[in-house]
């Protein structure tokens, strides 16, 4: 649970960064600070055994060592667990070399002679595989557990059949768009048109698509199907071809009744006739289907880069389109306003002397209404404008004069400063995204991958309308399961505790040994994490944690000093004491008194025997009167 906790961490640190500008910084520091931590303990793995053991914990106790989920790598790319620009950092989990190692080996494990094969191999490979599309599909619609059936499960297998069906389908756009036959011709003027074969095929292939998105936004929840952009795109294109069909079935069913004749030249057609708007619809669909293309540029190292760029300039861009609309509307504004009085229909021609009128002028209505305005500055971005447009035949100078300085500092503000600030900004993005290549790219890569490691959406379309054996049976077996599971509920109800859990046969899942050896391993990379730790700290010299350390360590001696000092007090004071009380309670005072005073005695007699006898008398007389007092 070490890199699951980081992981959300990091994240909702990301998130007050947002909402906490005050304290954006540090919050993004310390966000960093988890994404490293880890990534480090990831670095810690020594063996293949380990890394599956960090990467396939699913949480909450939930380990399936049997299958391959890498639940945790889907965890980190839902998270977004990569380093920003500003971080110093150079480990990233998802492009950790032991986490791109064993997601390389998955990817290629249904299909292993792929690698290291040269790309002449590689082609004709891919060319074999694509050829024998509709003959894999029919032998997995029927045999879908063969070993066939298995190889096609393969995520690089799957990746390969959608490729090619998207390709098919991007073949069968241009077919439709570059007809040249005369029986098509023959129905540029026919309203309503029936469908053609290849239109019959497209319509296939979108149903298809559809029913894969359908499936795709089942699985993987609402929410985390909007957070991927490229299905912002798929939802677009899907959505304007099916705009497509019904419009073109509307047009067939109805053209007749409601709008007219069938068979009219185009010039006679209504601008809201069915037919046309179709064939809008159909152009701009087109234009996102040949724009998603480049979501499969990420699985190549060279093309990869540029496309994250591409995708990064396209957020500049959306930034830079905010600020030059208010530029555009503000100056759009004040030219109509200036402008709008005059009349644009009206002619201002000389008069020869004869009577006729010659030279006849118009003022341009490039400014006359608010439409013309915008549109006129839009273009003039490009060149396409013309200068004398605000001149007036009127022959008004201040209102020519003003006019042109507007349309002067519009060019100034939207040329000069605008379109360099862009330039700047797409410039600073790509160079992000530059100094960065290997671990974006591997990130980017990785999320991918990670959508076809799941299991189901095996068949590309069109194939994947096609109701398989294998579905039937899941439909009628979901249906047993949840009426056996209704009728166990129904049972339960009327039992509690123990008894229900042995009426019905159930056990508790023991996950015990799993949970152990996932603890078991974290438990060894936290130590060697440690260990690394202290190491690197053991060799970059002194610095604030040793000053604190040997502060503590002073501070502690001083204290056990203090202490030693009043232990030894305390101990002398006893020693004393303990002496005192054993002299008082061994001997009689008054006779150990008179011990003393006999001893003095005799050291006296001895002291005068040693001197003269005048002195020894006044000696012992002195020494009579002492001992009398």
């Amino acid at each position: 649970m070490v890199c699951e906790t980081c992981a959300q961490l990091s994240w909702e640190l990301e998130r007050l960064a947002l909402q906490e500008n005050e304290f954006k910084e540090i919050f993004q520091e310390l966000s960093n600070q988890c994404k490293k931590y880890s990534c480090d303990l990831l670095d810690m793995c020594r063996s293949t055994e380990e890394v599956i053991a960090v990467l396939n914990r699913r949480g909450d106790g939930e380990d399936d060592d049997s299958h391959l989920t890498l639940a945790r790598l889907k965890m980190a790319l839902k998270y977004n667990q990569k380093q920003n620009e500003k971080s110093s950092a150079v480990c990233q989990f998802v492009a950790h070399p032991n986490c791109q190692q064993l997601l390389t080996s998955e990817w290629y494990g249904g299909l292993p002679v792929w690698r290291g094969r040269n790309w002449v191999v590689k082609v004709l490979l891919c060319v074999s595989l694509i050829t024998c599309i509709p003959l894999i599909a029919l032998l997995y619609l029927l045999f879908p557990r063969s070993r066939i059936g298995l190889l096609i499960r393969s995520p690089f297998m799957k990746f390969i059949y959608h490729s090619a069906s998207f390709g098919f389908f991007l073949m069968l756009l241009v077919l439709a768009s570059t007809r040249t036959e005369g029986s098509e011709r023959s129905r540029q003027n026919l309203r309503g048109p029936p469908l053609s074969i290849v239109e019959w095929l497209i319509f296939f292939w979108v149903v298809g698509m559809v029913w894969s998105e359908c499936k795709q936004l089942w699985e993987e929840g609402f929410k985390a199907y909007l957070r991927q952009w490229w299905n912002w795109l798929d939802f677009i294109m899907l959505s304007l071809y099916l705009a497509t069909f019904s419009l073109k079935a509307v047009a067939y069913l109805y053209t007749a009744e409601r709008f007219g004749p069938r068979t009219l030249e185009r010039g006679h057609w209504p601008n809201n006739d069915p037919t046309l708007v179709s064939e809008g619809v159909f152009a701009v669909a087109n234009v996102f289907s040949f724009a998603r293309i480049i979501y499969l540029f990420q699985t190549n190292p060279h093309l990869g880069p540029l496309q994250i760029s591409l995708g990064c300039m396209v957020i500049d861009i959306a930034k830079f389109l905010f600020i030059f609309f208010l530029v555009l509307t503000s100056f759009a504004c004040g030219l109509n306003q200036l402008y709008w009085y005059y009349d644009a229909n009206t002619e201002y021609c000389e008069v020869r002397p004869d009577g006729r009128p010659v030279n006849c002028q118009r003022n341009h209505d490039a400014f006359m209404t608010i439409g013309n305005t915008f549109t006129t500055l839009f273009w003039s971005l490009f060149g396409i404008g013309n200068p004398k447009s605000t001149d007036l035949v009127e022959d008004d100078r201040f209102i020519e004069t003003v006019g042109q300085g507007l349309f002067m500092s519009y060019h100034v503000a939207a040329i000069v400063v605008l379109i360099n600030m862009l330039i700047a900004m797409m410039t600073k993005s790509f160079q992000v995204i530059e100094d960065h290549a290997d671990r974006e790219w591997k990130f980017a890569r990785s999320k991918l991958w990670m959508s076809y490691f799941d299991e189901g959406s095996t068949m590309p379309p069109p194939f994947n309308i096609i109701i398989s054996p294998k579905s039937v049976y899941y439909f009628f077996r979901g249906l047993v399961t949840q009426c056996h599971r209704d009728i166990k509920v129904g049972q339960e109800e009327r039992y509690v505790g123990k008894d229900r859990i042995k009426m019905n046969g159930m056990v508790p899942r023991d996950d015990t040994s799993s949970n152990t050896h996932y603890q078991e391993v974290m438990r060894r990379l936290v130590s060697r994490y440690i260990h690394q730790a202290k190491k690197q700290l053991r060799q970059g010299g002194v610095n604030e944690d040793d000053l604190l350390e040997i502060k503590q360590d002073i501070s502690s001696l001083r204290y056990e000093l203090r202490e030693d000092r009043r232990n030894e007090a305390e101990r002398n004071a006893a020693h004393m004491e303990a002496l005192k009380q054993d002299l008082m309670h061994s001997h009689d005072w008054d006779a150990f008194k008179m011990e003393i005073v006999d001893a003095i005695r005799d050291e006296i007699k001895n002291l005068l025997q040693t001197h003269s006898p005048s002195l020894s008398s006044s000696v012992l007389y002195q020494t009579h009167l002492y001992t009398e007092f």
